[in-house]
């Protein structure tokens, strides 16, 4: 109302128009604003905004501005209606942009002001959002064009006419024959319209409808399940059949049944009333009530054989429509989310007049290949060559043969050469254009068959060509980046020959974003291990330094910078032995919040802990080099300090007590004093294993027993203690938490109660892996932070501390560090429960309460009691 009267201008003028023509209540309010919105129009411009009043208030969902002005392009009778001007103009108190919430201002002004804002406001949206939604001012304005009692001549149409009218536009404009000045619908509108067609249609009580509502209705849905202009093409863009006519089961469908009453309704009526076609259509439905979807499933089917780009989802519109007919057999549940061979063959086989021609048959192969029948998929693209004459289609053949070939079970074992032969057969015939570049589709495409050749050209040793065939795929396409784990297959081709100069001359040629997403494919430990490696002995560290700034430059802002960088760090402290730096970026990664994992958006607090370890390393390392107890007493307290520099409190001063820089802190306390600090170190951290030991749900046992075999050693006079805690790391101790049998199933070691998550890596040059102790004892260094080794690299660890060369490109593990050996002589693992030593049994659990109550205050005892500071001179 007050946006009614601001024009009026005085008091004394508003006062007297409220006076004689306020309204009673908000129906008569909603009434005068209809009238006048309704004045000085034509009849056109008046039916097109009544219908698109009724679309808007009886729509299934809000309808976009640019859905709106669609519509009204479409169905309008009037070719100058727009629906921006409505908005802005004499619909403006109806009508409004449904605008985000942090557009609301809370600014102070003059109504005229603040109207004056809105319209700008509204003008920006209407220019720069078509996305936005469009809608009635007040919900209760919605409810009142909704009523069932309308006026003939107004604004309003009442539900029933309404649902009809919606449901005939929508026909229409899925069918696409509402056209104006030659302008097609677009897909997208039809789309939108195809995904509540049946809603609409539900909404028609067909029982009660006019005649006149039936004869529209049977009108407009005949067309659509007759497939014309292949309406089929449009419903494969929008929702899944069962969102669209509901679920089928064993051929019943409410969305049939609803069909077959308006049929039956249809067929009463008087002579003429129907067109022929459609009165043809009425008398099919009645007669074979499960033939009704079989053109749009014989259109899905040829959508199918002719369209590759969405064959896929051809073929799942295809098989639902089918099941709504008695054209193939009723299927299972499950042969519609993973249909086996025979049932792919039964819906391609469903009509019988539907040629097969090469890219049918390739449509077919794609199909089967998805669902993972591979054997079947070859055999397919055999068929399609046969029929094929046309080099384009033989490539793309070419290419899906080659490409299930090497998936087949058959193809896996035997016949890389075949392959090799089938890729360049299609390579030889790649379409190529000396005028203009080929299309993007196309370039992937060959891009894909590169690759292909690559791998095979690599698996038959034939390395410097699989190298040229990586490197021509990479550039044939220059705006896609090629994956990372493909990216990797060139590395690691260059490594085996150890060509280093050569890989960094490619990885200079490469992208920012190349390199990024090698060193973020599946193997990227190993990409950034090589890039390191590589960097050494061809002498390029300057690039890579380089190459890593950029890369953390950039990731910085995606916040999840913080991988790359612990690998630059690791450079610094493990390649270029520099501390300096090293510590540098360790610290940023503990001070920033760039440790989000870039492939799930979650906090990767893993790297965060592998920057806590290695910066405790060397810190320690320094304080082992220092002279100089004030030097020492410094880095004590950078160490002590280290925990409370990490951004957020992402890891507690609890968490330093169960992490193994607790044992660093307490050498260094052991050192420099007091020592009654070193107790206390050990003891919060020996606490700390012994309540994650008893709660073996909270925490895993490999990190809980390996961490409490550093503190029992530490302590010292527990050394067997700690070989026993460390021998358990691969051992299920507790059987009621953990899962007795491995992830793939197979059943646990009948001698032990082995746990299958248990995963030890050489932190030494091999980097192997092992699940066991069947490979020989394991080296855990209590000095390190967090360093295991394999015997081989802990026997190359002595032979340097023995003054022995290390040829090694980077280092590990320090001079004349400390290890437990693992497992303790005897050992012969733990079976429900009870761990054997020897031919000695005994329950895991008394052992580890003996430890806390008896022999760890016992230890302690004698620390203190021993005296071992001076000695006799004589």
């Amino acid at each position: 109302m007050l946006q009614k009267y601001n024009p009026t201008g005085g008091e004394g003028a508003v006062l007297k128009e409220l006076e004689h023509n306020s309204p009673d209540n908000l129906q008569s309010l909603y009434t005068l604003m209809l009238s006048e919105v309704q004045q000085h129009r034509t009849a056109e411009k008046s039916q097109t905004l009544k219908r698109v009043f009724a679309w808007l208030a009886f729509s299934e969902r809000p309808l976009t501005l640019e859905e709106t002005a669609e519509l009204v392009v479409l169905v309008g009778q009037d070719a100058s209606f727009r629906i921006e001007d409505e908005i802005e103009g004499k619909s403006a108190r109806i009508l409004e942009i449904a605008r985000p919430l942090d557009d609301k201002e809370d600014k102070e002004g003059t109504e005229d002001e603040k109207g004056s804002e809105d319209q700008q406001k509204i003008l920006k949206i209407v220019n720069n959002d078509k996305s936005a939604l469009l809608r009635f001012h007040e919900r209760s304005l919605k409810h009142y064009l909704r009523t069932i009692d309308v006026e003939e001549a107004g604004l309003r149409t009442p539900p029933a006419p309404s649902y009809v009218i919606i449901f005939k536009m929508m026909s229409s404009i899925i069918c696409g024959t509402y056209q104006r000045d030659g302008r097609v619908t677009a897909n997208r509108v039809r789309v939108a319209a195809a995904k509540h067609l049946i809603h609409h249609l539900r909404k028609i009580n067909v029982d009660t409808a006019s005649e006149e509502d039936i004869v529209q209705v049977s009108q407009e849905l005949a067309p659509i399940l007759k497939n014309d202009n292949n309406v089929s093409k449009i419903l494969e863009m929008g929702v899944s059949y069962s969102d669209m006519f509901g679920l089928t089961t064993d051929r019943h469908n409410a969305f049939l049944d609803a069909v077959s009453k308006i049929a039956q309704r249809a067929s009463l009526l008087t002579e003429k009333t129907l067109d022929d076609d459609t009165a043809v259509w009425v008398k099919e439905v009645i007669d074979s009530p499960l033939r009704v979807m079989r053109h749009l499933a014989k259109g899905h089917v040829s959508n199918w054989f002719q369209k590759l780009n969405t064959y896929h989802s051809s073929y799942k519109f295809a098989t639902a429509a089918l099941l709504m007919t008695d054209l193939i057999p009723v299927l299972p549940a499950n042969q519609l989310t993973s249909p086996s061979a025979e049932t792919i063959g039964i819906i391609a086989n469903a009509f019988t007049d539907v040629e097969k021609d090469d890219i049918a048959h390739l449509a077919i192969a794609l199909t089967l290949e998805y669902y993972r029948h591979y054997n079947e998929a070859v055999r397919e693209c055999q068929r399609a060559l046969e029929k094929c004459n046309s080099e384009p289609n033989s490539f793309h053949i070419l290419v899906v043969l080659a490409r299930t070939s090497t998936l087949s079970e058959d193809d896996r074992r035997a016949c890389n050469k075949k392959v090799y032969a089938t890729i360049n057969d299609a390579l030889s015939i790649r379409p190529q254009n000396e005028k203009e570049p080929v299309s993007k589709e196309m370039a992937l495409e060959i891009q894909e068959a590169l690759i292909i050749r690559a791998n095979c050209a690599r698996d038959l040793n034939k390395m410097d060509e699989a190298v040229k065939s990586y490197e021509e795929a990479r550039t044939i396409c220059p705006r896609n980046i090629m994956k990372g784990d493909v990216l990797d297959q060139i590395t690691m081709i260059l490594e085996k020959k150890n060509d280093y100069s050569e890989l960094m001359t490619c990885l200079e040629g490469w992208t920012l974003w190349e390199r990024m997403a090698w060193l973020n494919s599946d193997e990227c430990w190993e990409a950034h291990q090589r890039f390191k490696k590589a960097a050494k002995f061809s002498g390029k560290e300057a690039f890579m330094l380089k190459a890593y700034t950029e890369i953390i430059a950039y990731l910085d802002h995606l916040k999840t910078s913080s991988g790359a960088r612990w690998h630059l760090a690791n450079y610094y402290q493990t390649v270029s032995v520099d501390y300096k730096m090293a510590k540098k970026s360790y610290y940023q990664i503990l001070n920033s919040n760039t440790f989000i994992d870039s492939s799930t958006g979650e906090e990767e607090l893993e790297v965060l802990s592998d920057a806590r370890l290695d910066l405790s390393d060397i810190i320690y390392q320094e304080f082992r080099s220092a002279t100089n107890p004030k030097d020492k007493a410094i880095l004590l307290d950078e160490l002590k300090n280290m925990g409370k520099q990490i951004q957020g409190d992402v890891i507690d001063e609890g968490d330093t007590f169960h992490s193994n820089s607790a044992v660093v802190l307490a050498n260094m306390a052991r050192k420099l004093g007091p020592t009654y600090e070193f107790q206390e170190i050990l003891d919060k951290a020996f606490r700390s294993c012994m309540d994650s030991l008893a709660d073996t749900g909270g925490w895993d046992n490999q990190s809980g027993v390996c961490l409490l075999a550093k503190v029992l050693a530490t302590v010292g006079g527990l050394e067997k203690e700690a070989q026993i805690a460390y021998s358990a790391q691969f051992s299920i101790i507790d059987r009621n938490v953990k899962r007795e049998s491995s992830e793939d199933g197979s059943p646990c070691s009948s001698a032990q109660d082995i746990d299958s998550n248990s995963e030890f890596t050489c932190s030494g040059e091999c980097g192997r892996r092992f699940h066991g102790w069947q490979n020989g004892p394991i080296y855990l260094c209590f000095i390190c932070a967090n360093c295991d080794l394999c015997e081989e690299c802990y026997q190359k660890c002595q032979s340097r501390n023995r003054g022995e060369p290390f040829t090694h490109w980077q280092t590990y593990c320090g001079l004349n560090h400390k290890y437990i050996k693992g497992p303790v002589d005897g050992w012969k693992g733990i079976k429900h429960g009870y761990m054997t030593i020897g031919e000695e049994k005994t329950k895991f659990s008394d052992w580890l309460k003996e430890l806390k109550e008896t022999k760890w205050k016992k230890a302690w005892e004698k620390f203190w009691a021993k005296e071992d500071l001076m000695e006799d001179i004589v």
